[in-house]
């Protein structure tokens, strides 16, 4: 990009800008493309599997995991596993790394239907493997409730609900 010569368009009055007129027209038309393209879009289910091997010293294990959205029976369980983790302590005085921690056990230990044993030993002492875990827990949770794909940016978040 030559930015002599793009100053000196900008100088003379040689660029083309379009009119706010054209600009919003524009605007308008990609924003009602756009909220057509959120209506096709389909959420996650509430359920969803997932493969997840790991290698231990004698050897590799691994199992399918079911992912569930938590309602709100869950959720309390959830919140008292996580007060459980923190043993007593005040939740805000344990180091961030520790918090993020106990937040993804806790939600594994409530949001996967019956992981196997070796599965959630290997995630208390894994860090990769708990925020690896994490990562797609929350996932799932976010493209249930929100719609978001990781893997797409095109899609912008669009909720379940709409307040108006």
């Amino acid at each position: 990009m030559d930015l002599v010569a793009l100053q000196k368009k900008v100088k003379n009055g040689d660029e083309e800008t379009p009119s706010l007129k054209q600009t919003a027209k524009s605007a308008e038309a990609e924003i009602k493309q756009n909220i057509l393209k959120e209506d096709k879009v389909e959420f996650a289910k509430r359920l969803e599997s997932f493969k997840v091997s790991y290698q231990f010293d004698d050897g590799e294990k691994s199992a399918v995991l079911q992912s569930r959205i938590m309602d709100y029976e869950q959720r309390l369980k959830y919140d008292r596993v996580l007060s459980e983790l923190c043993g007593g302590l005040i939740f805000d005085n344990i180091p961030i790394e520790t918090k993020n921690r106990y937040v993804i056990l806790a939600r594994a230990v409530c949001q996967l239907i019956d992981p196997p044993e070796w599965f959630l030993r290997a995630l208390g002492e894994d860090l990769e493997l708990c925020y690896t875990i994490g990562g797609r827990l929350i996932d799932h949770e976010t493209r249930f409730f929100r719609y978001y794909d990781r893997k797409n940016d095109e899609h912008t978040s669009k909720p379940r609900f709409s307040i108006g």
